[in-house]
């Protein structure tokens, strides 16, 4: 597990789909700690990266967002650059049959997480 956050960008990607999601689950998506979270959370949220939104239901649980007006154009255009860079070379069969082995080892580790 990761004890800190270096990268901000890894937290802005984690909620680029727009969806608000709690401290808890982008701590885990990211396997840092929620406190360590926070900290990150503070720094994006004073630029206005990112908004933080207390539940109605539970005043311990705060959603986060991204900001509506951020740019994330330069963060796109270097993680297309950087898959590019990664599968040179690389054939879209093998890009392809990569896929399909990772997702079924990542659903059978969920399986056999959920059965323990």
């Amino acid at each position: 597990m990761k004890n800190n956050i270096k990268d901000y960008n890894e937290l802005v990607i984690s909620l680029a789909s727009k969806l608000s999601r709690t401290i808890s689950i982008v701590a885990e998506k990211l396997s840092v700690k929620p406190a360590t979270l926070s900290v990150a959370i503070n720094k994006l949220e004073e630029k206005g990266t990112v908004e933080r939104t207390v539940s109605a239901t539970d005043k311990r649980v705060n959603y986060l967002t991204l900001n509506d007006d951020l740019d994330l154009t330069e963060m796109n255009n270097l993680v297309l650059s950087a898959e590019i860079d990664m599968l040179k070379g690389i054939s879209k069969k093998d890009i392809d049959i990569t896929k399909r082995s990772l997702i079924k080892m990542i659903e059978n580790l969920e399986h056999h997480r959920t059965n323990q």
